[in-house]
């Protein structure tokens, strides 16, 4: 039997800046956490935070949820850090290194438990750019055993980092790394297990307003910065009813019965 290197916790990060009403705690981000918790059954579920959420939605996940406040970082290796998204890139590092674990951005919804992985030292899904053959490794799902060798260069290799480039940290220098890191230290999934469908209107039309099945997926990431205003901020309990699409589907077992 392959040694279970990654342990059964599960970390988001969320409050990167004390105003978050462009994005409040939503009816997706109470998605994300409780499909987390019942389709991964974490020994923790754990919000890393600056800044607690409040709302309906946050209260109704908050008692199955470990607050951990944090210092929120504003540079990394002297370089500034203005970007919450950037941030949070920083505090998921640092918290996979300490405890180990699964980290999901906010904008996922779990859908098949990922033990099948755990035997890896790291594990990261390649992200696709539509149309272009290039592709990257993506930061919005991570998997690491504590004192990940592999997050540790990947955390040192900001000293490199320059805000005004959107992803260069979070998908394309993992790919780099990868290139040149030793045997075994980290593993990347197909774009199916994480990353799919993707972030082009093609994708996001297979997602939002039509009804498909991905049995290669353990999680799906929704694509906040391209899918906020136009989808996931718009969601509300009938309009999940309301059509049977991907996302609807998926989203309606969480929501179907009360958490226990």
């Amino acid at each position: 039997m392959s040694k279970c290197r990654v342990p059964n916790l599960v970390h988001f990060v969320y409050g990167m800046r004390e105003d978050r009403s462009d994005r409040p705690f939503s009816l997706v981000h109470y998605v994300a956490f409780r499909s987390a918790l019942e389709t991964h059954g974490p020994a923790r579920l754990v919000l890393h935070t600056g800044y607690v959420p409040a709302g309906p939605w946050w209260e109704a996940i908050a008692p199955h949820v470990q607050v951990r406040i944090v210092e929120v970082p504003t540079s990394i290796h002297g370089n500034t850090l203005d970007r919450p998204e950037h941030r949070s890139d920083i505090v998921r590092l640092d918290a996979l290194l300490e405890f180990g674990g699964l980290y999901l951005d906010m904008d996922t919804i779990s859908v098949r438990p990922v033990d099948s992985l755990r035997h890896h030292r790291c594990v990261l899904g390649i992200e696709s750019t539509p149309g272009t053959g290039s592709h990257g490794l993506s930061n919005a799902v991570v998997m690491a055993e504590p004192g990940s060798a592999f997050l540790q260069r990947w955390r040192a290799a900001y000293t490199s980092f320059n805000q005004d480039y959107w992803n260069t940290h979070s998908v394309v220098l993992p790919r780099l790394l990868a290139q040149q890191a030793p045997p075994g230290e980290v593993h990347a999934e197909p774009v199916e297990s994480f990353h799919w469908p993707s972030w082009d209107e093609t994708g996001i039309r297979s997602m939002f307003e039509e009804s498909h099945d991905y049995p290669g997926a353990f999680v799906h990431h929704l694509w906040a910065g391209k899918t906020w205003k136009s989808h996931l901020a718009h969601f509300t309990l009938s309009s999940v009813w309301a059509l049977d699409t991907t996302y609807n589907r998926l989203a309606r077992r969480y929501i179907s019965k009360p958490l226990r």
